[in-house]
């Protein structure tokens, strides 16, 4: 059962460096890193310990695309959603879904055990509904904001 109580910090270290490789990739495959990206990629880096962060470092400099993602044996279903879904939401959150990242996106729900087709669709109809959700939110905001007025002390 997934609930609210299965975070990032209950992943061990190679989980978290893969889902932070993961995030990476899909941060930078549309080539445009926007405000809200970028943020979420050094709330990743904040996962990974320092020396090892280093290392995904220089490879991301030395390539422009840290090393081949491999599966993660022993994976729970509990953390393989939690780290699809957090791809997804770092997927969304620029209010695009371009091709390229939902092959991503397919691509890593097959190394994290989502293998067939029927969960694949399900999982591209969640990013949908995620993007959806991110530009609601942006409209909500904008017709808030003329509302807002700081409380007083």
């Amino acid at each position: 059962m997934i609930t609210a109580k299965t975070t990032i910090k209950d992943l061990h270290v190679e989980e978290r460096k893969w889902l932070y490789t993961a995030i990476w990739k899909v941060v930078v495959v549309d080539k445009h890193v926007s405000a809200e990206e970028f943020e979420d990629l050094r709330e990743a880096m904040n996962w990974v310990r320092q020396e090892e962060m280093e290392e995904l470092e220089k490879q991301a400099v030395e390539k422009y695309s840290l090393c081949p993602l491999e599966p993660l044996p022993r994976l729970s279903f509990e953390k393989a959603f939690l780290m699809i879904n957090e791809v997804i939401r770092v997927a969304t959150e620029d209010r695009e879904l371009l091709i390229s990242e939902q092959e991503l996106i397919e691509h890593f729900a097959r190394l994290l055990g989502f293998t067939d087709d029927p969960s694949h669709e399900l999982i591209l109809g969640w990013a949908q509904k995620m993007l959806e959700l991110e530009i609601q939110k942006e409209a909500l905001a904008h017709r808030l904001k003329p509302f807002f007025s700081a409380p007083k002390s």
